[in-house]
């Protein structure tokens, strides 16, 4: 059985990976990367946690969250 992916779905996963990102960088002085990936998911990485970014990684970004580190915790 094939599982087909709406536009919806994209979006909604999309969306969920840029409320993530956002969250995170009200806690953190780095830009957090929202990723995306062939199989239609994305994924948040805080640019705190690696070193200089490979360039696999840098050509899967499609947004990019500045830290702000807000102070608020």
């Amino acid at each position: 059985m094939t599982t087909i992916c709406t536009a919806d779905d994209l979006n909604a996963a999309y969306e969920a990976a840029l409320n993530r990102a956002y969250q995170r960088t009200r806690i953190s002085a780095f830009d957090n990367h929202v990723l995306a990936f062939d199989d239609g998911h994305y994924e948040v990485i805080d640019e705190g946690d690696f070193g200089p970014l490979d360039q696999d990684i840098i050509d899967r970004i499609v947004h990019t969250a500045p830290g702000r580190m807000s102070g608020l915790y």
